[in-house]
């Protein structure tokens, strides 16, 4: 088995697991098709194996039982052509993030409760997160040089974020949480990152702080962007 083809699934309401007949080598490959697995509102574990896995859009969409979901380098995405294409939307569990490139509108849209980004990961793609409003905080590790365009964009309930120490660039509208929930950012960064001036909600009704390493507390205040928020950028002493 190679492929499970369009809408294979969709809608199997009372789907519970998928079991191979014979175990996959990581030599084997599967390509999960356009909705194959949609709306399979039981469906408690995705079935992935240790070979290569691509995931077609909206492969896995609402499917609202999963426990857990672990990505890693063996599974890449094709959103076949869509403009915006949707790998899990509104899809539920804990997701365990353990690739190297995050690709955009990777993970958009899903209802996640809990999202761990491993030390493994270097980049995080636009709209990777986007509108995921089940996360309340999101920790981006050292490893991460990159956090693209809209990368958290909308995640209604954040509320905490912790930025690691390699971090050179926080794109556009990457945090841009328009419903004020966002309360705390930890930027780790001794130089501070390349900013854009809405990388971050920006209202003068709207207070959110901004922790940052004690030695670069001035220069945090005058770069570029981050001066904007300088109000609101606070000393810490990171560990």
């Amino acid at each position: 088995l190679n492929r499970i083809g369009n809408y294979a699934f969709y809608y199997c309401n009372n789907l519970l697991n998928v079991i191979f007949s014979s175990t996959p080598s990581s030599n084997d490959s599967l390509s999960f098709e356009s909705n194959c697995f949609s709306y399979c509102s039981s469906l408690a574990t995705l079935p992935i194996h240790q070979g290569l896995i691509t995931i077609h859009d909206k492969a896995f969409t609402n499917c609202v039982s999963i426990t857990s979901v672990t990505i890693n380098d063996n599974i890449q995405f094709d959103g076949d052509g869509s403009s915006s294409p949707y790998f899990f939307l509104g899809t539920t569990g804990e997701l365990t993030v353990n690739c190297d490139n995050i690709p955009s509108y990777a993970f958009y849209g899903g209802e996640f409760s809990k999202v761990i980004l491993t030390d493994n990961v270097s980049t995080i793609g636009s709209k990777a997160f986007q509108s995921c409003d089940g996360i309340t905080e999101i920790t981006i590790p050292d490893s991460v040089t990159h956090i693209g365009t809209e990368a958290f964009y909308n995640c209604g309930i954040l509320t905490k974020v912790t930025i690691g120490a390699n971090v050179t660039e926080i794109g556009t509208k990457a945090f841009y949480c328009s419903a004020h929930m966002l309360s705390a950012v930890y930027c780790k960064a001794i130089t501070p990152p390349r900013l854009w001036s809405d990388s971050f909600y920006r209202n003068s009704n709207y207070v959110f702080l901004i922790y940052v390493p004690t030695s670069s507390v001035a220069t945090y205040k005058s770069a570029s962007n981050w001066k904007l928020f300088s109000n609101y950028i606070i000393a810490y002493d990171f560990e």
